[in-house]
């Protein structure tokens, strides 16, 4: 997509020991340590031979051995031979590649001969966190080995690759310095910042990413330089010719959710394109293929935000496209299908995927990051809403979206196909989010603190959304998570039938049946609440709560089916038009209860007259 970082001169380095990791002093307040590493950074002189003249400065690291240096791939692109200078004045020459990854911004290049110099230590652990110290050494605008330090802002993947933001100032000539830690440990290849930002916004490659760059190329041999430069060029003039051949790339909108990217082309039939999507300053994208001369993006689109689109003729060429252009979506129309009305809207644990039975409580607005850890693991964390709907001809088929937006603004989406019946009723419908969370660790290194924001829309109809707040503290207690219970193994359940009374003095007595073999029930207790026509929930009497409850010391035997008596609905009111029936808890004749948490109530629900 467009580029919004300005590019400098990045650099990177493994294997080695500092002085920082044999003391006590982290490497940040270490001086000795630092200028010890720094002995390994290197500025690049790269000589362009068709120019006659340096093309670039930049910077290096030496690693995995002595005659090894890892850097930025556009910073030694143009160059035919390198001239590496130390902190002491030494200089080296570099003229063989040993791997090179354009899209990684990435190039592991040779020395003609031993440079005697240490490989300084790559950190191969995942141990970054955001607010850790760092230390880049590089050497910008030319002043050789420049110190700086800062700490790791965030921790993101773009494009499938690992990159760090951090507050430690590079400036041009910085690509391809070491990134260090506390420990230093190399962590990441200095690479950009953000251009005439006064917020010192910087970026590094994670030096993982070069680790597995020199991995894939052990078996290969080193090749010259000046090839490297050749195939650039070969590629760019493709790449120029591929841009003249395409034209007039246009988004319009053709629906609520739906949008048709066309192009022209004067490349041959069967040529296959490579476009992608995305909303504006997002961190990732979706993309396609096709051979055709338009395409249609009718899934995962967001209605009324900004979007980008580009067009290449590989993935690797969509990190800088051929073509470009923005749209504005118009914003999403209210849910209007069948009279549509939202009757609830939150955020809930689903327990193992035990979600909630026709009535919801009251939503949670707040979560520490442990419990969004829980969330993403045993618990599963829920968007859920209640819709009353009225009746159709038919089931109403579609797709639901569900989006969230993180406090630093970017998008993660996700969509399902919904189905309700075409009877008129109150649906309750819910999504996991689980796999949304997961995509936020990915691209963002953690679930950080702030106001998020989660939406749900049905055919790009907007039913609704909810703000809430993730803090460092943990909101919920590991004591008040009730513990994972199966409702299907339950000795007592409630029957399908049931003495109802209807208005003026409506009441229910509803079958209850011991479904067990060995063992009585001596008590249980029944929980109850009520809806009007509407299907909204009715407080009983002047309680004000909607969930009412009734405990009955009866015995049931094995087997046994009773009608445990009347209870009066009276005070639900005359609007009560359904009543429903869930078990709360069983007390057995060993002396056990089983307390079935709230949210694996399993309701049984009847119509009075």
């Amino acid at each position: 997509m467009k580029k919004l970082l300005s590019i400098t001169l990045t650099l990177c380095l493994l294997i080695g020991a500092t002085a920082a990791q044999a003391g006590q002093m982290p490497f940040r307040d270490d001086v000795a340590a630092i200028n010890q590493a720094a002995d390994s950074v290197l500025m690049l002189l790269v000589y362009d031979g068709n120019k006659g003249s340096y093309a670039a400065t930049g910077s290096g690291f030496v690693a995995f051995d002595s005659r090894t240096l890892i850097t930025n791939y556009h910073v030694i692109k143009d160059g035919d031979l390198i001239l590496a200078e130390s902190d002491s004045g030494q200089s080296y020459f570099l003229d063989e590649v040993i791997a090179a990854d354009e899209a990684r911004d990435l190039a592991i290049l040779r020395f003609k001969a031993d440079t005697k110099l240490q490989p300084l230590p790559l950190q191969q652990e995942d141990t970054l966190l955001r607010g850790q110290p760092v230390v880049a050494i590089g050497s910008p605008e030319g002043y050789k080995n420049s110190v700086s330090k800062g700490d790791i802002s965030a921790l993101f993947i773009k494009n499938n690759m690992r990159h760090i933001q951090f507050t430690a100032p590079i400036s041009p000539g910085s690509s391809g310095g070491a990134l260090f830690d506390n420990e230093g440990m190399v962590i990441g290849v200095t690479t950009s910042f953000l251009d005439g930002s006064s917020q010192n916004i910087n970026f590094a490659i994670d030096i993982k990413e070069a680790i597995a760059l020199y991995e894939a190329a052990a078996n290969q041999a080193p090749y010259p330089l000046a090839q490297l430069k050749k195939e650039q060029q070969q590629t760019a003039q493709t790449t120029a010719d591929a841009a003249a051949s395409i034209k007039n790339l246009t988004a319009r909108q053709t629906g609520p959710g739906s949008v048709m990217l066309t192009w022209d082309s004067d490349l041959p039939e069967g040529t296959t394109y490579h476009v992608a999507h995305q909303v504006k300053g997002n961190i990732y994208y979706y993309f396609f293929e096709t051979q055709a001369h338009s395409i249609t993006f009718d899934s995962l689109i967001i209605p009324g935000e900004q979007y980008e689109f580009a067009i290449a003729l590989s993935e690797e060429g969509l990190e800088d496209p051929l073509l470009y252009t923005e749209l504005k979506l118009e914003d999403a129309a209210p849910l209007a299908m069948r009279d549509a009305h939202v009757l609830s809207l939150g955020l809930y644990y689903s327990y193992e995927q035990q979600p909630y039975h026709s009535y919801l409580p009251k939503a949670m607005t707040r979560f520490g990051q442990e419990d969004m850890a829980r969330a993403m693991d045993q618990m599963g964390l829920c968007l859920a809403y209640r819709v009353r709907l009225a009746e159709a001809e038919a089931a109403s088929q579609g797709t639901a979206l569900y989006t969230l937006r993180t406090p630093d603004g970017f998008y993660y989406v996700i969509d399902y196909e919904y189905d309700f019946p075409a009877s008129e009723n109150g649906y309750l419908r819910y999504a996991d989010l689980r796999e949304l969370l997961g995509d936020v660790v990915k691209f963002e290194g953690e679930i950080t603190t702030g106001t998020y924001t989660a939406a749900i829309y049905l055919d790009s109809a907007l039913v609704g959304s909810v703000d809430f707040e993730v803090t460092e503290e943990a909101q919920i207690k590991p004591e008040d998570v009730p513990p994972l219970l199966l409702v299907k193994d339950l000795p007592l359940v409630i029957g399908e039938e049931a003495y109802v009374g209807d208005h003026p003095t409506p009441y229910i007595n509803p079958d209850v049946q011991n479904a067990g073999k060995d063992l009585a029930v001596t008590g249980f207790t029944l929980v109850y609440f009520g809806e009007d026509k509407g299907f909204y929930r009715l407080p009983f009497g002047d309680s004000g709560q909607e969930l009412t409850y009734f405990s009955y010391d009866t015995r049931i035997a094995p087997g046994e089916l009773i009608n445990p008596g009347k209870v009066s609905l009276k005070q639900y009111g005359p609007s009560l038009y359904k009543v429903y029936v869930a078990i709360s808890d069983i007390r057995l004749e060993d002396g056990s209860v089983i307390t079935i948490p709230m949210p694996m109530y399993e309701f049984i629900s009847w119509e009075i007259e």
